[in-house]
């Protein structure tokens, strides 16, 4: 694995607290690695009929959305110390192994 072993202190007491009280959190993007990911289809804005300034060219076709269909595994490379603290914000409970299990689970 590329990521740090998680802190399950730190979750526990600094970063769940944050997510679950603090009025102005701001959770950042999460960066994962897509597995099994045959079936994700991906529509660019402009194939979707978005308009945008005729001055921009083909400058926007590659921006849009993936479609996923479910299968997918997403393994987090950045952000499994928040992924933890929203799970232990969630569930109010500490379990290593339950979060570990969750961690693995929780963007397929």
């Amino acid at each position: 694995m590329l990521n740090k072993q998680i802190n399950y202190k730190r979750v526990a007491t600094q970063i769940a607290p944050y997510i679950a009280h603090d009025e102005e959190r701001f959770i950042g993007a999460f960066i994962v690695e897509v597995r099994n990911d045959d079936k994700i289809e991906f529509e660019s804005l402009v194939d979707a009929g978005v308009k945008f300034p005729t001055g921009l060219g083909n400058a926007m076709n590659p921006f849009g959305v993936l479609h996923l269909s479910g299968s997918e595994i997403m393994v987090p490379l950045d952000g499994q110390h928040r992924l933890a603290a929203l799970d232990f914000a969630i569930s109010e409970k500490n379990e290593k192994k339950r979060i570990s299990r969750v961690l693995s689970q929780i963007l397929r």
